[in-house]
């Protein structure tokens, strides 16, 4: 009886190559879990430094019914679905939504602004929505 040893060494090199890429997974993975505090602190910092997401947690959090409703301090988080659009003038569009965080509850802020240059921030909609209830931050 004969054994194929060409395929038996493929076996091994398959199985530990295999076992390599696996271990490789496991300690990226590791290395990703471990930073993402570092990563998230970073993205809220960028995402602090945009004008028109100040502008709108600022309104947001001075903004009675809100407070009433999510209790202070109010803190946003890391925007979510967001779309920047800047042209050669310096003029911005954003639209984006910011999950908001209070003692009594959370909520979502959803807004769709416009900035021509280094002026101030104009609102198309600014919307907090608690519960499911939205409430019209420009309508007052």
């Amino acid at each position: 009886m004969t054994t194929n040893k060409p395929t038996s060494a493929i076996w091994k090199w398959l199985i530990g190559g295999c076992g390599c890429l696996l271990l490789l997974a496991v300690v990226t993975g590791v290395a990703l879990w471990q930073s993402w505090p570092a990563l998230k602190a970073k993205l809220q910092n960028v995402a602090e430094e945009n004008p028109s997401y100040a502008a709108a947690l600022a309104r947001a959090q001075a903004h009675p019914l809100v407070v009433e409703r999510l209790g202070e301090p109010i803190t946003g988080g890391l925007p979510e679905n967001t779309q920047i659009q800047m042209n050669g003038n310096g003029n911005s569009y954003t639209t984006m939504t910011v999950p908001l965080t209070g003692p009594k509850g959370q909520g979502r802020l959803e807004l769709r602004a416009n900035r021509r240059g280094q002026g101030p921030v104009e609102f198309e909609r600014l919307e907090v929505w608690v519960g499911g209830e939205g409430l019209d931050l420009l309508a007052q």
